[in-house]
């Protein structure tokens, strides 16, 4: 942000302070709910009101609040920070972005790698490759007769 403003960061510290923060909140949060899921809690669902809430999963949500507080709290702070650099950073003159120079010219490649459509047969097979098994089990074997099932 500081190139595209002209303005330099508002400040270093606090910037760091804010990524340290983002890291410290993803690790705890993160880690409490890959464990909570391997204890089998279902995701995506209001499980502190649920009447399957297990005793094994309490320890364990205090760390998400947590983690979820820490992301919380340095998300507000990176937007202040952007915020802090646009309106109060000192204006500096914009560098010109610098360019990597190529190790070796364009005759070194063949045409073809400029083109778009192998880049793009080439995303899809992949995509075939790692998909197409699961799904093509998944269509063959799934009963379409199954009812919902309601988890509240």
């Amino acid at each position: 942000m500081p190139h595209l403003a002209g303005r330099a960061l508002w400040s270093k510290k606090l910037a760091l302070v804010q990524v340290w923060l983002w890291v410290g909140g993803m690790a705890v949060f993160s880690n409490a709910l890959h464990r909570l899921g391997l204890m089998g809690m279902p995701r995506r669902t209001p499980v502190t009101i649920a009447p399957y809430l297990q005793e094994s999963w309490k320890p364990a949500l205090p760390l998400v609040a947590i983690g979820g507080t820490m992301l919380f709290v340095s998300a507000m702070l990176y937007f202040a920070i952007l915020a802090l650099t646009v309106t109060r950073g000192r204006r500096e003159a914009v560098a010109a972005m610098p360019f990597a120079e190529a190790m070796s010219g364009s005759d070194h490649m063949p045409a073809i790698m400029d083109r778009w459509r192998p880049w793009l047969a080439l995303a899809v097979a992949l995509i075939v490759v790692a998909y197409g098994p699961t799904l093509a089990r998944l269509v063959a074997t799934t009963p379409l007769t199954t009812p919902g099932l309601r988890v509240w």
